[in-house]
């Protein structure tokens, strides 16, 4: 679930031409700090999270709608099957 969340930052941090830089600076943090937080190399805290929920502006409910899509998605047991979120 980790992974799907850090990709789902950085996609998009993408999509919102944000560079590293950019997004590392508004969080007060150094960009190769940053590159670790989003590879999985550096831990990410609560308030960083929703901090860096707030520069991309993404909705923190839609964020974790769409991150339990995906994980259901990936999921391979009968529990998900035929489930609407």
């Amino acid at each position: 679930m980790i992974l799907n969340i850090l990709k789902s930052i950085r996609l998009a941090r993408i999509e919102r031409n944000h560079s590293q830089e950019f997004i590392a600076t508004r969080l007060n943090l150094t960009q190769s700090y940053y590159a670790k937080i989003e590879r999985g190399n550096a831990k990410l805290s609560l308030d960083v999270f929703f901090q860096l929920l707030d520069i991309l502006e993404l909705d923190y409910l839609d964020f974790f709608k769409q991150i339990k899509r995906q994980n259901q998605a990936h999921c391979n047991c009968s529990c998900h099957k035929n489930k609407t979120i």
